[in-house]
């Protein structure tokens, strides 16, 4: 028997190395064979296969064509006599030609196999130098350890980790891993100290438990290798599936993590931590990634699928040039993304946020481009934008949110919005310098929310601090409250059209539109 050799990965593997079976396929000789003989004539070829075997006695001859017809015969390949450590020998006329499953069947595809799971490596860890620098999470999702001996909660415990995985480094103090298992309660443990170093033989963490552990317990990734490929790699890839993540990660400087198809990359969240993803460094991007909530969680007050942090309004580097690019986030966050001072532009681009607790998008000082972004079934605001400057919204959407569908205090900059079925109302601005522009909106059913309807919800409020504000182009439809309440004065309106009831009972008056402060309208308004 010989040792078959692996044509991958220099080439692929064809029926010609691999071989071909077939199932209780037999004949005879119709004429005796030489040793040497290239041409069996058998009685039948009925079943036999091109690149197949057949044993005549003692020998296995590889075949390479089958001819039909009235001379049937056995075209044996190029060296093909005495195949795979059998000697060529003569046979008599009768004797039987057999299609069995031979050594070499078994042989070549566990040979072609182990080349591909060479080429691959663990975890397809090998992949890192075939994919032009992107590497997969899979690849340092690294199988759990377990170092024994005792963990006691709250004081710093000191584990060995033999070998180091991958991406664990005792100074990455912003890197979570995973300990559950054994007797004590399962936790993610954020690395504090210690010697390891990425790949080496064996080293050291150190982290604060909050519980005590003992048994077998195991520790492992807390972010399906996210975080450890985070250390390695600027771009991460995410293949199709849903990944368990059980701590926030925390990406570096210029980090590109995306998922190989639209929405089919999840990352399903299991710990009540403050947020999944937490961008406190520059030049950020996620793409093409599905964010939840575990069934069995409920967003913590305050908590965020998405937190980029920056270090204030038009200054500093933390957290700019977040990109977010087709991600959706969907059920049980307390909130959704929050950009918190990011200090320069970030972009949201075709993400959709769903049935938070509280607000969908939260911005803070949040200077930047969101594109086609909807907010869905929040339980609070679907927009809230605070600070000295809210980001330029084109193409937002709002559906059957708890509070406002839009609300600010920073100046606004809307157009292509559409708001509907939002409990307090659709639009409610406050904003004591500039109070900016909405254009092209249709607002609609405000205050009808499917969950707990509100009778006066408003259309557009301009509260009592609202600086001068454009309203172009807004056409409001079966509002249950005032289409337009101005509270404050200055502002102009143009091209408002105002349909279905739109109307308020006030002190016995009917309002369409309501305002205090003598707002010039134009032309084109009814």
């Amino acid at each position: 028997m010989a040792t078959p050799t692996a044509v991958f990965p220099s080439a692929i593997a064809t029926d010609g190395q691999l071989k071909v079976a077939n199932n209780l396929i037999q004949t005879t000789l119709k004429v005796g064979a030489g040793s040497a003989d290239t041409i069996l004539f058998v009685n039948s070829v009925a079943g036999f296969v091109a690149n197949c075997l057949v044993s005549i006695d003692g020998e296995i001859a590889a075949i390479a064509s089958v001819t039909s017809g009235g001379t049937p015969q056995l075209n044996v390949a190029s060296g093909g006599r005495g195949f795979d450590g059998t000697a060529a020998a003569t046979h008599n006329a009768g004797a039987k030609v057999s299609m069995f499953i031979d050594a070499w069947h078994h042989n070549a595809v566990s040979t072609e196999i182990k080349a591909i799971e060479t080429f691959l490596g663990p975890n397809g860890q090998n992949l890192n130098t075939q994919l032009t620098g992107y590497v997969l999470n899979t690849a340092y999702q690294f199988a759990p350890q377990t170092p024994g001996g005792v963990l006691t909660a709250t004081i710093t415990n000191v584990v060995t980790l033999s070998p180091v995985p991958q991406g664990v480094s005792g100074t990455d103090t912003n890197h979570y891993l995973y300990i559950s298992g054994g007797v004590g309660t399962a936790e993610p443990v954020l690395i504090t100290g210690g010697s390891a170093v990425s790949g080496a033989a064996s080293g050291t963490i150190t982290f604060v438990p909050a519980y005590g552990h003992s048994g077998a317990w195991t520790i492992q990734s807390a972010t399906a290798g996210i975080q450890e490929a985070c250390q390695v790699s600027q771009a991460i890839m995410i293949p199709p599936g849903n990944y368990s993540v059980y701590a926030t990660i925390t990406p570096r400087t210029k980090t590109y993590i995306f998922g190989l198809g639209k929405f089919i990359s999840t990352l399903t969240f299991q710990s009540a931590t403050l947020a999944l993803f937490n961008s406190i460094y520059p030049m950020f991007m996620l793409s093409h990634i599905s964010l939840e909530m575990g069934s069995s969680l409920t967003g913590v007050s305050g908590s965020y699928a998405i937190y980029v942090e920056g270090t204030g309004a038009g200054g500093g580097k933390n957290g700019a040039y977040t990109v977010l690019f087709e991600v959706m986030i969907h059920a049980a966050y307390y909130n959704g993304i929050r950009f918190n001072n990011p200090g320069q532009t970030g972009c949201i681009v075709d993400t959709q946020v769903d049935s938070t607790i509280s607000d969908g998008f939260v911005g803070i000082n949040a200077f930047g481009h969101w594109h086609a972004v909807n907010a869905i079934n929040c339980g609070g605001n679907g927009y809230n934008f605070s600070g000295t400057i809210a980001p330029d919204c084109n193409g937002i959407q709002s559906y059957n949110c708890g509070g406002w569908g839009y609300r600010s205090t920073a100046p606004n900059m809307v157009h292509n919005g559409f708001f509907n079925n939002d409990r307090s109302g659709e639009i409610y601005s406050n904003v004591v310098t500039e109070g900016g522009f909405f254009t092209d909106i249709f607002i609609q059913a405000s205050g009808q929310s499917t969950t707990s309807p509100n009778t006066t919800g408003p259309g557009v409020v301009l509260d009592t601090s609202q600086g001068p504000t454009a309203l172009t182009n807004i056409r409001t439809f079966n509002t249950n409250g005032i289409a337009f309440d101005l509270r404050s004065g200055g502002h102009q309106l143009a091209g408002i059209n105002v349909e279905g009831p739109g109307y308020q009972n006030v002190a016995g008056n009917l309002y369409a539109l309501k305002s205090v402060g003598g707002a010039v309208i134009s032309t084109g308004c009814r």
